[in-house]
């Protein structure tokens, strides 16, 4: 996972920093740092999962589509 991904998903878990402060410390949107935790959460899903690595917009769609069949 690259460092400032790595950086922003921590602030927020760890450190309890909202999206807002998060994006003011680095210096992004609001919507970058909610781009960026929720790419950090799909790359360690599939870190748990034990698949390959894959781009997140094809994780996100197979959830989508996962969640949509149920």
């Amino acid at each position: 996972m690259p460092r400032l991904r790595r950086e922003i998903f921590l602030a927020l878990r760890l450190d309890d920093l909202s999206y807002e402060e998060i994006a003011e410390r680095t210096g992004l949107s609001v919507k970058q740092v909610e781009r960026h935790v929720a790419r950090s959460m799909l790359t360690l899903l599939d870190a748990v999962d034990g698949r390959a690595p894959q781009p997140w917009w094809k994780r996100l769609f197979r959830r989508v589509v996962a969640r949509l069949r149920r």
